[in-house]
């Protein structure tokens, strides 16, 4: 389960890059390590009751709201919408007096059922617990199921169909299981459509529940299927004296109640399911019950009342039957809307609610969610990715090329890869007259070139001038397959500090290289980036591409150079424009710097003079559509720009009277129309840019 809520979650979300998984743990403690992910579950598996804490148990299973749980060291942090489950062992003895036919149990007994997990705690709290989350408990002959109610008396569900209360796991799925447990994940050959339809009832539950004014309603209403799900259906036979029904009789006309078992109602016999035949009303049946009137039966209420006697306390009520091809939509002001368009009696409604359900329902054709989803599969994020397998990636040298290579080898490796010059024939370095003679063999000492001319003869070591690899003496000196083995490891992702200690190589040495290839980079990026174009900006051809901003760092000023004594924080703010499908032409600015107070969140976004002074030299007239952030400077008019934006900050509004946290867009579809009269749709967001920001931080 928590894997489908995941993949639902991944699903709706349009999140990239992730997957779907749980973590588990014997106490909340464990889960402060990371950052609370939406398609994550936490699973607390077996915790010790004395230990947990009713707050935190109440914090742990609310689930829609953002929440911490109580740590060693800090709070644990829970998100929203986050799939939640606790297990444990600690239960009562199997129930008493229960029969093999009942359906329900006492809630008093099924509290008493649980009492051992929640010690000594009191009603209340095992109410408010019970109130957020769904309750399973497996016992011996049976499965019971308490559905989220604050209720003591709510309704609880005795399963025991199909044996389900002793194993959960079906026959065809356990030898997989296995296999998992040894530490190997295998899927069945029936995995993918498992999963398909997993989803498609995920999702079609989703669309019931949007129907129902609040939970508790839809709560009900699963409780009412379940028990038709379990209860027997009793049928008797008409009477000899009955009158003759038209048409086959349903099945049911006489049944048991919805509950049966232990619980508060006994077993009675269900006046509503009798039929009542009245000739002189052919589209109308008579409704007789104490309960109010349904808001359904003010719509064509027949004028014509049946002559038979009704009790005072009884209401009579004549309702409309809706032909089974209609679909009811909504009740407002009293009036029934369904899919097809009713017959009325009456004018049509002019104004007010019923005119809005009616023009928005009956004349449009909405898009539905199937609709969207297909949309968005068929739009690509990245039009022509390049896809590397980085499990199959393999380099041309690896750290076995230069494991017991004497310096002869090295260099002619390194000279092969272009990674040192070939100095012969070229002009000396030293002198700048003579010419240089081929690669020289010097025993153990590095090979070396020397220069031809009589007067000069220097000789002229391979990492001459070269802006990485050193030949210093003493303690930071060290052969060429020595650093050559480090700069390998250092672009493989392995910090300095570790290829100290593979390598033995001294701390200052691999300081100093660090900074000789940052320098190197610098170097090498405003070159390229000098010839970089964005954009064809001819025939019909468009590029997509992101611009954002990032800080990467933050200092102090003197107050003596503060121009406000109040401001003296000072940001390193930096602007990225990258073509999606090309991270090679990453577009890298940095911002003018901006004085702040020291407990500011930040510089901000980009200023707009800023913005467009790059924007006009880079994307005018390149036939560019922009995506970006909500921040107002990337708005501004950029003549042969199409921009589109997504809102990366949650934001609390107005929802049905409450207010509900709205949760922030990374990914959305975006239509925007050519100049040359086309329409086309793309996914609007920065993650392409955002990914090169966490690469470089």
């Amino acid at each position: 389960m928590a894997m489908a809520i995941g993949r639902y979650h991944i699903r709706r979300l349009g999140l990239h890059g992730v997957k779907p998984g749980w973590r588990r743990g014997k106490s909340l403690d464990n889960f402060r390590q990371r950052s609370p992910q939406i398609q994550e579950a936490l699973f607390l598996d077996d915790p010790s009751g004395r230990r947990l804490d009713m707050a935190d148990l109440k914090s742990f299973v609310t689930t829609d709201e953002d929440g911490t749980v109580s740590g060693r060291y800090n709070d644990a942090r829970l998100t929203r919408n986050q799939f939640r489950a606790l297990a444990s062992n600690d239960t009562g003895d199997e129930p008493e007096g229960v029969l093999p036919s009942d359906t329900t149990l006492d809630p008093e007994a099924f509290i008493k059922l649980l009492g051992p997990l929640f010690a000594d705690a009191h009603k209340k709290d095992i109410l408010a617990v019970l109130k957020r989350c769904t309750t399973f408990a497996f016992t011996n002959s049976a499965l019971y199921v308490r559905l989220p109610s604050e209720r003591p008396d709510a309704i609880v569900h005795r399963i025991a169909k199909g044996d389900i209360h002793k194993d959960l796991l079906a026959e065809k799925d356990k030898h997989l299981y296995n296999t998992y447990k040894t530490g190997l994940t295998v899927y069945g050959a029936s995995h993918a459509a498992e999963v398909e339809q997993e989803q498609a009832m995920i999702d079609e539950r989703a669309e019931y529940l949007a129907g129902f004014p609040n939970i508790k309603n839809y709560v009900q209403d699963c409780n009412n299927a379940l028990q038709t799900w379990l209860r027997p259906v009793r049928v008797l036979p008409d009477s000899p004296d009955s009158p003759q029904q038209n048409g086959e009789q349903p099945a049911g006309d006489l049944r048991l109640s919805l509950y049966i078992g232990t619980g508060p109602k006994v077993n009675r016999v269900d006046r509503a399911s009798f039929v009542i035949p009245d000739s002189s009303v052919s589209k109308a049946r008579r409704i007789r019950g104490k309960s109010p009137v349904p808001e359904t039966a003010l719509l064509g209420m027949a004028a014509s009342a049946s002559s038979a006697p009704l009790h005072p306390d009884e209401q009579e009520t004549l309702v409309p039957e809706i032909d089974p091809d209609e679909e009811v939509l909504y009740v407002a002001m009293g009036k029934q809307v369904i899919k097809k368009k009713p017959f009325c009696r009456f004018p049509c409604a002019k104004k007010g609610k019923p005119r809005f359900i009616l023009k928005n329902n009956l004349t449009k054709t909405p898009t539905g969610s199937k609709a969207q989803m297909k949309k968005w599969k068929e739009t690509p994020y990245v039009k022509n990715p390049i896809k590397i397998r980085v499990d199959r990636l393999k380099w041309k040298r690896n750290l076995k090329d230069f494991i017991g290579v004497d310096e002869d080898a090295t260099v002619k490796i390194l000279t092969e890869d272009g990674l040192l010059p070939d100095w012969t024939r070229m002009t000396c370095p030293f002198c700048n007259l003579g010419a240089v003679s081929g690669l020289q063999s010097r025993g153990r000492l590095t090979p070396r070139y020397r220069c031809r001319r009589k007067a000069c003869h220097k000789f002229i070591l391979p990492q001459h001038l070269h802006p990485i690899f050193t030949s210093t003496m003493g303690p930071e000196g060290h052969s060429l397959a020595l650093q050559a083995s480090a700069l390998l490891l250092r672009l493989a992702g392995m910090p300095l500090s570790s290829i100290h200690i593979v390598l033995d190589i001294n701390h200052k040495a691999l300081e100093r290289m660090e900074k000789n290839l940052a320098t190197t980079r610098k170097s090498f990026v405003e070159r390229e980036q000098a010839r970089m174009v964005l954009g064809s900006g001819k025939g019909t051809k468009w590029t997509e591409v992101e611009a954002d901003e990032a800080v990467f760092d933050k200092y102090l000023i003197p107050a003596e150079d503060a121009p406000n004594p109040d401001k003296a924080m000072k940001w390193d703010q930096w602007l990225g424009i990258v073509p999606r499908g090309k991270p090679s032409s990453l577009l890298l600015f940095r911002l003018r710097s901006l004085i702040t107070h020291k407990r500011a969140p930040g510089p901000g976004a980009v200023r707009k003079d800023d913005w467009v002074k790059i924007a006009n030299k880079w994307l005018k007239d390149r036939s560019i559509i922009l995506h970006t952030d909500s921040a107002r400077s990337y708005r501004s008019k950029i003549r042969g720009v199409l921009h589109d934006a997504v809102v990366h900050q949650k934001k609390k509004v107005l929802r049905g009277g409450k207010m509900v946290w709205q949760p922030p867009t990374f990914v959305r579809l975006a239509k925007h129309k050519l100049p040359d009269g086309r329409r086309i749709t793309v996914k609007a967001g920065t993650q392409v840019i955002d990914r090169a920001w966490r690469f470089l931080k």
